[in-house]
């Protein structure tokens, strides 16, 4: 699975998370968007553990504050 695979799939995780009020975008970081909170990120960890059929570890929770190490994030775990 590439990240161009992935990256559509975290979109729709954020989405359902966050909903219409965060725009998601590419790059977008944890500090830019108010709405991304320490509990909304739990949930959206949470959220992709389910789409993806992952686990992430409290290192992973800590460096996940921007889509693009989510993504990378992600990656690693499927492969």
């Amino acid at each position: 699975m590439s990240s161009h695979e992935i990256a559509p799939r975290v979109e729709r995780v954020f989405a359902r998370v966050f909903g219409r009020q965060a725009r998601f975008s590419a790059g977008l970081s944890r500090l830019d968007e108010p709405l991304w909170t320490s509990m909304k990120h739990v949930e959206f960890l949470v959220g992709l553990e389910q789409e993806f059929g992952i686990r992430f570890d409290g290192a992973d929770a800590t460096d996940m504050t921007n889509i693009p190490v989510v993504v990378e994030r992600v990656l690693e775990k499927l492969s």
